[in-house]
């Protein structure tokens, strides 16, 4: 059964790689014989508490009063000054004021902290002179001064409380001076890449409560869930874990769900969490290449859609499995924060609504974009578009061609080459040396693996630089009315005009092209077909040339959705 493209409407849009190396076969059953022809931080130690609580200092020369003192009958200490008020704990003048050592003589202090007091003279010269004691050395006094401390039993506690709290300072400054152990991606002291990547939750996946105006009055069943680091298995279409620079996902998961109507309606959806946004958008990027051009399949890129409202970035496409009856996936890919999503939905005979599954596909992100930390779902909204750039930018990728015999063939491109072309002798141009061109490119796609196909059926694409865009919209008219002489000029010729199919560019104005089926007379029993395609785009013209026979060939519609295909290539920058 022939596949044909099916234009947009307001709900739903469902409308190279290169090959070896091969010798360029015959491109026309028939040629006249005169023609010539690219983070240290350090470890923050929170400040060590004094062994009692600071109180209220009186005011300068007031009585003292034992009242409110942790140790009421103790002496104090022969230096001790009445009326001189006690930093804080946190006072950023003198932090080690909390734990009394300001009260110790230099010598002392610094054996304890091992850094030298910047108030070291001007305490020297204040414990120099004792009336009631020799001038002895600073370290025997404060030796002295500690017997004597040591001598009371409760002072005793107070200088074990002392110590202690020295020697805890002693130990946080030592561990804050020691270097931050870090570890880089993949080492063993890391026991997962990215420990700050959300684990991804079933719950997140669509429902069969979500799919309820996906399809009418149906029943949906959840079939399988499956998680890991990776899940490859039942992918959805045109999806490919083995493409070059595609990041590694640090969780993923799958669902798949059915419904209970009859052909049945098959849904997959794709999800993974990437450990940076980067990643997430180089994946999102891939993804988009894959769908655009869905190499990994033999299938038909029907259609193309932007998605809107949806998440940070989302686009769509319709392919056709072109069997018997064909199979319709529309597919859905969406980028939240770190989570990519790819959601399948596909069905026997017409494409569902690409509307109707980002609706539905709304629900699952919804549960997601906050573990993401992404856009949250709106009111989706979709429009026509190509689909993604795929392959050689601005050329037919190999599944913008549809085969001829359901369930057999398949397309492959050459690379862009000098034009060698014969035309459909209506042209009447020179096709390999157009005048006025400053370059010219031409890429032959045959259809291999199918039995029915004649030796070197394909189609020709040559693509045409003009100086300007207006020479190249009068060699497109140049070439419309050689077209519409031909018959009239050669007197051999049938020349029909192909309907044109309302799509849109990369820029969302309609594209506009010519399509022609010519039929040549090369005896009074015999003929040849060509199918000839002509756009233009900017300063570029895209001619098209298909050389089928009478029992193997493209329809009118099929040649039409062809032709419009290499218009919106032509489109995208």
């Amino acid at each position: 059964m022939p596949v044909t493209a099916d234009g947009p409407d307001d709900d739903d849009l469902d409308q190279g790689q290169s090959a070896p190396d091969f010798q360029r076969p015959p491109r026309a059953l028939w040629v006249p014989a005169d023609d010539s022809s690219g983070s240290s931080g350090a470890i923050s130690a929170s400040p060590i508490p004094p062994p009692a609580p600071v109180l209220p200092d009186p005011e300068p020369n007031a009585p003292i009063s034992a009242s409110g003192r942790r140790f009421a009958d103790a002496p104090y200490p022969e230096d001790f000054v009445p009326g001189i008020a006690r930093r804080s704990a946190t006072s950023a003048s003198s932090p080690n004021d909390a734990f009394g050592l300001d009260q110790l003589t230099p010598s002392l202090r610094a054996w304890i902290t091992g850094v030298a007091s910047p108030s070291a003279e001007a305490d020297s010269n204040a414990d120099a002179v004792d009336e009631d004691e020799p001038l002895v050395s600073d370290a025997a006094r404060d030796g002295h001064r500690l017997s004597r401390l040591w001598a009371e039993p409760r002072s005793r506690w107070t200088v074990l409380a002392s110590v202690l709290v020295v020697l805890g300072l002693i130990a946080a400054i030592v561990i804050t001076s020691l270097p931050k152990q870090t570890s880089t991606p993949g080492s063993s002291t890391s026991p997962t890449a990215n420990p700050a990547v959300p684990l991804l939750q079933d719950t997140q996946l669509l429902e069969p409560d979500d799919l309820a105006e996906l399809v009418d009055q149906t029943t949906w069943t959840i079939g399988e869930t499956a998680s890991g680091p990776t899940v490859t298995t039942g992918q959805p279409k045109c999806i490919d874990d083995t493409v070059e620079g595609l990041p590694t996902a640090a969780a993923a998961q799958l669902r798949s769900l059915a419904s209970s109507t009859t052909p049945s309606v098959t849904l997959l959806q794709s999800q993974a969490a990437y450990a940076t946004v980067a990643d997430a958008e180089t994946a999102f990027t891939l993804r988009l290449a894959q769908l655009g051009g869905c190499a990994k399949n033999e299938v038909y890129v029907a259609a193309g859609a932007n998605v809107t409202g949806l998440a940070d970035q989302s686009a769509a496409v319709t392919v056709v499995v072109e069997q018997q009856d064909p199979t319709r996936h529309v597919l859905l890919l969406t980028r939240a924060g770190t989570f990519i999503n790819v959601f399948d939905v596909s069905r026997t005979g017409a494409a569902l609504s690409t509307k109707a599954l980002a609706t539905a596909a709304a629900e699952s992100l919804a549960r997601q974009c906050a573990s993401a930390e992404g856009t949250c779902p709106e009111t989706p909204k979709v429009s026509a578009a190509p689909p993604p750039t795929a392959g050689i930018a601005n050329w037919l990728t190999p599944n913008d061609l549809p085969r001829v015999t359901p369930g057999a063939g398949r397309w492959e491109g050459t690379e862009p080459a000098a034009p060698n072309l014969v035309g459909s002798q209506c042209e009447a141009v020179d096709l390999n040396q157009v005048p006025g061109a400053t370059a010219a490119e031409h890429r032959i796609y045959l259809l291999t693996d199918d039995p029915a196909a004649p030796d070197g059926f394909g189609v020709d694409e040559a693509r045409y630089t003009l100086p300007k865009a207006s020479d190249a919209t009068k060699l497109v008219a140049q070439l419309k009315k050689n077209f519409a002489d031909c018959a009239a000029r050669t007197k051999t010729p049938t020349v029909k005009v192909i309907p044109a199919i309302k799509v849109v560019g990369a820029d969302g104005k309609n594209v506009t092209y010519l399509a022609y089926t010519v039929s040549q007379r090369i005896s009074d029993t015999r003929r040849v077909t060509f199918r000839v395609g002509i756009s233009s785009r900017g300063n570029r013209v895209t001619y098209l040339l298909a050389n089928p026979s009478p029992d193997f060939d493209f329809t009118d519609a099929q040649w039409s959705a062809v032709t419009a295909r290499a218009a919106q290539r032509a489109s995208q920058v």
